[in-house]
């Protein structure tokens, strides 16, 4: 299970009190800063780790080095042969963040981001969302939704958009940008504040 919400944190208490052991696995990459940074506090008995970074960040966040236990990362499991067809590119938007605030703010990032991404020519943009994280209908263009609770979500992502990806835009770095290093996908990062049109094809220059 895992703790980022108040569900799966009560179902991890409720299995403590049984004394059942509880295995809270990261639900994502740089999770552990939930405890790092954002004052969660450890539930389970366990932590399972994705890699050195987390296991540094868990403990930071309070807790004990024996119960931090690096696995490595499940969503490459599911990896697949990249089969680029040179012209999607994929962006990636924030998804929710701990302060309601800094949601807000980084949707209003996304959908500057992606306007100037659809008027780059040459290229077929597709934004990336999860769905109920993300403002759906505010959204236009070509449009590719997961749903983190459903079983095969990343399977999903690999073989339908990521296998012919040529470029990723990336808002933040997230698991979703590992997902494109491990199919060696270029991934830049885009600043919505540069007004210099050049800096916003940087991605078809890449792709």
């Amino acid at each position: 299970t895992h703790d980022v919400n108040s569900t799966q944190a009560a179902m991890a208490k409720a299995a403590k009190e049984y004394g059942i052991p509880v295995f809270i696995l990261q639900h994502g990459r740089f999770a552990a800063s939930d405890y790092r940074y954002n004052g969660r506090l450890p539930v389970g008995d366990y932590f399972l780790a994705w890699g050195d970074t987390d296991v540094a960040m868990a403990i930071e966040g309070g807790w004990k080095k024996e119960q931090v236990i690096k696995v490595g990362a499940p969503p490459l499991l599911d990896w697949t042969k990249p089969k680029p067809d040179g012209k999607t590119v994929v962006f990636v938007p924030a998804h929710i963040e701990a302060l309601q605030s800094k949601t807000a703010a980084n949707d209003n990032e996304a959908l500057q981001i992606w306007e100037r991404i659809r008027k780059i020519k040459g290229i077929n943009p597709v934004i990336k969302l999860l769905a109920g994280e993300h403002p759906e209908e505010l959204i236009h263009g070509n449009k590719f939704s997961t749903n983190r609770s459903e079983y095969g979500h990343i399977k999903k992502t690999y073989n339908w958009l990521l296998k012919r990806a040529s470029c990723v835009v990336s808002q933040a770095e997230g698991t979703f940008e590992l997902l494109a290093y491990s199919m060696d996908i270029p991934v830049v990062r885009m600043n919505p504040y540069v007004n210099d049109y050049h800096e916003w094809n940087t991605a078809a220059d890449v792709c």
